[in-house]
């Protein structure tokens, strides 16, 4: 493995906790809203979990941006960071609904996994993860339709890595496109059965192996070949951030489970 492809694997990892944080806003306030939308006992439940698990949640974003901040600075030129990511014209669109999509997905799973922590009642909790395992698999399913639109209008240079000009970053495309698709498949395997926890969690696996993938492919697309390796302070205090975040994260899980 080259310098460059281990400095992209290492800032990929650092930013992992702070993905999913996001995602955990995003996803867990558009479930949230339209929970009280609709407002049957059952929304309501869920509506007031997610509320309760949003301040934790939140210190998880803003340590896990400090880590992410810190060694994007500390890996890239200044002109990288303010512009090889930006998302504009025709790709705006697709490339906002992608990530607001993926944010529901990664919201609806952590639902559905704590579901048996919030209902008081076996009923309520299935209910709970039924909920939250369909708006993953919906958000999934239209996410790798979206994916196809946001692949055709890629830079041409990094279209062509992802698709067999370069061996890495094309096995890296094929493993988003496969764990996304097994994710889609466990989940929406688990909407069938009474207690599906094991099809939950392989669902979970998966989608954590798509934020890795999508997350290598946007550093290859910000600009990988003019990275620096961070040094190893700025890597030592990211990881301490990072940890900061995964705590404030199982503090959200608790919060989540803990009816007031």
């Amino acid at each position: 493995m080259s310098g460059v492809s281990t400095t992209a694997w290492m800032v990929t990892a650092v930013l992992l906790p702070y993905v999913v944080a996001v995602n955990l806003i995003v996803g867990g306030l558009i479930i949230e809203v339209y929970a009280r939308w609709r407002r049957t006992p059952e929304h309501l439940l869920e509506s007031a979990a997610l509320r309760r698990a949003l301040p934790a949640t939140l210190y998880a974003v803003a340590a896990a941006g400090v880590s992410a901040l810190a060694v994007i600075r500390s890996a890239y030129p200044a002109a990288v960071i303010k512009g090889a990511v930006t998302v504009s014209g025709a790709a705006l669109v697709p490339g906002m609904l992608h990530l607001v999509l993926g944010a529901c997905a990664t919201a609806g799973l952590a639902v559905a996994l704590a579901a048996r922590h919030a209902a008081p009642a076996p009923a309520a909790a299935r209910w709970l993860e039924r909920s939250g395992a369909s708006w993953t698999a919906l958000c999934t399913a239209a996410n790798l339709l979206v994916g196809v639109v946001v692949m055709v209008r890629l830079p041409h240079a990094s279209a062509i890595r992802f698709t067999g000009a370069d061996l890495e970053m094309m096995l890296v495309f094929a493993m988003a496109v496969l764990s996304a698709l097994l994710a889609l498949g466990f989940v929406a395997m688990s909407l069938t059965l009474p207690w599906p926890r094991a099809y939950l969690w392989a669902g979970t696996v998966m989608l954590l192996v798509t934020l890795v993938a999508m997350l290598r492919m946007r550093e290859d697309v910000r600009g990988a070949a003019v990275a620096f390796t961070p040094s190893a302070g700025t890597m030592a205090f990211a990881v301490l951030l990072d940890l900061v975040a995964i705590a404030a994260l199982s503090r959200a899980w608790r919060a989540f489970g803990a009816p007031r």
